[in-house]
């Protein structure tokens, strides 16, 4: 049941259709001075994606995306970006796969800015935490390689025991300033 809410996914022209319409309405939308972001799945659910074709495609899409939210950003004078998000089962569902798609993107579109300027991820704590991922190097690796962190979820709080050690990491964790305007402890166990 959940790979259905991949359909339709980023070989399918529908769903670059439906994406360049939120851009052109979230371009009405945000403010001046204020950065619009989508957010889409990571290309297909993993068991769908069978040939380098469909492959191509979703890169191809995504490229297509990309050049549809720059001309957009220019007219709107906005700074509007597309966030994917890695999740399990998606066709890219960890650090290292998101940046293997990220450097195919990169080999195809050398020195061109718009791909770091409106093309991003999405870091999902939860998703790559179930990845045994550990953030500070997922994050340093993303920035090292220049792609936009469009958003940063925290969708399962940080649970913790208030010491000053765990609040001395926190402020750490929001100095290191991985595109967190604001960091909010959502429980303090006691």
């Amino acid at each position: 049941m959940k790979e259905n809410v991949y359909r339709p996914d980023w070989t399918d022209p529908q769903r670059l259709a439906y994406t360049n319409r939120l851009f052109d309405l979230l371009a009405q939308l945000v403010p001046l001075g204020i950065e619009g972001s989508v957010s889409t799945l990571p290309g297909s659910f993993k068991d769908f994606i069978t040939s380098p074709e469909q492959e191509r495609a979703i890169r191809d899409n995504f490229w297509r995306c990309v050049e549809h939210v720059a001309a957009l950003s220019e007219r709107a004078n906005r700074q509007l970006h597309l966030g994917v998000e890695p999740e399990p089962f998606g066709w890219f569902e960890n650090t290292a796969e998101t940046l293997a798609f990220f450097d195919q993107m990169h080999d195809e579109h050398s020195n061109d800015s718009r791909l770091e300027s409106h093309l991003g991820v999405n870091y999902d704590a939860c998703h790559f935490a179930i990845e045994f991922e550990d953030p500070a190097r997922s994050v340093l690796q993303f920035q090292e390689r220049r792609i936009r962190l469009s958003k940063i979820h925290l969708s399962n709080a940080l649970r913790l025991r208030p010491s000053p050690e765990s609040l001395k990491q926190l402020a750490a964790l929001r100095k290191r300033s991985i595109c967190i305007k604001s960091l909010r402890v959502a429980r303090v166990v006691r």
